[in-house]
């Protein structure tokens, strides 16, 4: 079965849709798996990217105190060979060395040093207290008077300031046996830390070591990458330089601001081991704010102590640094998106066009071969009104389709007589018109073959049911007109029988009904007989007539039939009723196929002869 151009075309549209819904829905998927491997590698190479930095700002911070463990370390050796070596007594001109002792070669160290400490100091450790230091502690020879007293001025303050860094760290000095480092301590808003180193007896070497140092050589190179925060944590947890106390400007300080990293050096492990960890949002019970965060713990072993160097970054600025490379892709996947839509549109356009012309071209090959048909079916009708011998007839065939399946036709016997017929096949179309000429060319030639009209029906019935018509059957109503006899002779097969009127009065024939055509193939058909007066007239219609409906869909019916019959000329009576049919319906399409034929028929006053019935006929009185 065909399917109508709009079927089709939602089929098409349907079909297209759920493609370009699969392929928007293929493309989501695959853009979110890409957007998962993007964020998921670029996630990984932020964490080594934060390992390398770790590891090398943790190798930088080892080898700087290590620098001055062993800058430290050759001095105290400098020194002790210098004191095992030298016996003799010092004389006047050597003052110079007599008064350096320990800091003999002091100059010599603190240029070596280079700026890594910010004090160089000599202790006793079972009475900390400052007894040489440097920087400018020792007069050199050709000073003058006012140098001396403005050294001796400098001295006195560096005594007092090293007083107090030295203060809280007098327990741990007395316990000084090898190079050590001491904790990180505060004063006056600068962290520092000690490096111990005995030199001989209970003298201790101090290098005051600032943390400002490693936030400048370290941290700040670090800080300087916006997407970057890091800081160190000494053994016990402290924070010993990070970027908040940067003078950069860092977009991610409210990321890892004091607090922020204060929580989450609590949740970092004293581990001596490299590792990654991912932070997630959530606000801890004091209200502060922790975002989701990316970190690498690198361990830095400094002296004896395991200090940690703590590299993070947002994942926010991930995510951005990931939407910018995704946002290029989704704006391909669009483009590809929007370009297979518009193939599919188009093909979807295309196919539908073409099945439209496909039917549009199907619908003109069947248009003429209907209209072809039509024509040959026309062709089995009478052209023509009928009016010689006293018989006029006139008939017309209006189809509900452009084909119809009811009939007509007269023609004259050998006998002399005229056979006037009128049927319907149920159903339209094609297979109606074909089962329509199939019986008239049937009963045609078995009326001329047998000259009984009985056995002729008969033999009509028995030849449609021995062929299936797919449940098909047709209704007949054949009149032998024998105007030489005064006699009509009809046999209706399911057919209304026929208005007959004389003096402008019609009425409708009453008769036994029998089967349709093509149902019972053992149905016998008994004729009647109606002796004619002068101008009888008959009207032959078919279902067409009585069924057409109005706007309230009320049926012509019998009595309107009555009603618009005329004792007029037959094509004026047939006229007549299709004017008033179609004042009926008001415009409505007719539901059935309309037919009608109209017989006049004039008697001949010297006819002697008698109408030659098939056996049983049954008469009736003239009209």
């Amino acid at each position: 079965m065909h399917r109508t151009p709009k079927k089709f075309a939602r089929k098409i549209l349907l079909i297209h849709g759920l493609l370009l819904a699969g392929l928007i829905v293929l493309v989501g998927l695959m853009m979110a798996e890409v957007y998962h491997r993007s964020r998921q590698q670029a996630i990984d190479q932020t964490r080594a990217r934060q390992a390398l930095l770790a590891s090398e700002t943790a190798s930088g911070i080892e080898q700087y105190y290590r620098s001055i463990f062993d800058d430290l370390d050759l001095f105290r050796r400098a020194n002790e060979d210098e004191t095992q070596s030298t016996s003799r007594p010092i004389a006047t001109s050597d003052r110079f060395a007599q008064r350096a002792g320990p800091f003999r070669f002091g100059r010599l160290l603190w240029r070596q040093l280079d700026g890594r400490t910010s004090y160089l100091l000599v202790v006793n450790k079972n009475n900390p207290e400052p007894t040489r230091f440097l920087p400018d502690e020792i007069s050199l020879p050709g000073q003058s008077l006012m140098q001396r007293k403005l050294d001796q001025q400098s001295h006195e303050a560096r005594q007092a300031t090293l007083r107090k860094m030295i203060e809280p760290a007098k327990g741990w000095l007395r316990n000084v046996t090898r190079p050590t480092i001491g904790p990180f301590e505060q004063l006056g808003g600068i962290d520092f830390n000690l490096i111990a180193v005995p030199v001989g007896g209970n003298d201790v070497l101090l290098a005051v070591v600032p943390a400002k140092t490693i936030q400048l050589k370290f941290i700040d190179p670090l800080n300087s990458q916006s997407a970057v925060g890091a800081w160190v944590l000494d053994e016990d947890g402290q924070v010993v330089s990070s970027f908040v106390q940067s003078s950069l400007e860092h977009d991610i300080k409210e990321h890892f601001g004091p607090q922020q990293m204060k929580v989450i050096s609590a949740q970092i492990p004293p581990t001596g081991e490299s590792t990654a960890r991912i932070i997630n949002a959530r606000t801890n019970m004091d209200g502060v704010q922790i975002w989701p965060s990316i970190i690498n713990i690198h361990p830095a072993i400094v002296g004896e102590k395991h200090w940690r160097v703590i590299v993070a970054s947002p994942i926010a600025q991930t995510d951005r640094d990931v939407a910018v490379v995704f946002g290029r892709a989704m704006l391909w996947a669009i483009f590809v998106v929007i370009s297979m839509s518009a193939i599919l549109i188009s093909t979807a356009i295309q196919l539908i066009r073409g099945r439209a012309k496909l039917r549009q071209i199907e619908h003109e090959i069947l248009q003429r071969e209907v209209k072809q048909a039509r024509q040959i079916q026309l062709a089995w009708l009478p052209s023509r009104d009928h009016e010689a011998d006293g018989i006029r007839l006139a008939a017309i065939n209006q189809p509900a389709n452009q084909i119809s399946g009811d009939f007509y036709n007269w023609f004259d016997l050998p006998d002399g007589r005229m056979a006037v017929v009128i049927g319907d096949v149920t159903g339209h179309g094609m297979a109606a018109a074909f089962l329509m000429a199939t019986t008239q060319l049937l009963i045609r030639t078995t009326l001329q073959r047998l000259g009984h009209a009985a056995e002729a029906m008969a033999e009509v019935n028995r030849q449609l049911c021995s062929v299936s018509h797919s449940g098909q059957f047709v209704t007949m109503l054949l009149i032998i007109v024998d105007q030489a006899g005064n006699e009509i002779e009809m046999i209706g097969a399911g057919h209304y029988m026929p208005l007959v009127g004389t003096n402008g009065q019609f009425k409708v024939i009453q008769a036994e009904p029998h089967f349709a055509l093509g149902i019972d193939c053992e149905e016998r058909y008994i004729p009647l007989r109606i002796s004619l007066k002068e101008k009888t007239q008959l009207l032959l219609y078919t279902d067409g007539v009585l069924d057409a409906q109005n706007t309230s869909e009320e049926h012509f019916g019998v009595n309107n039939l009555l009603a618009s019959a005329k004792s007029d000329a037959p094509r004026g009576m047939i006229d007549a009723i299709v004017v008033r049919v179609n004042q009926f319906i008001t415009g409505r399409e007719l539901i059935d196929d309309l037919t009608l034929l109209a017989v006049e028929i004039d008697t001949v006053s010297n006819a002697n002869r008698k109408l030659r019935g098939a056996p049983g006929a049954i008469g009736i009185p003239v009209l």
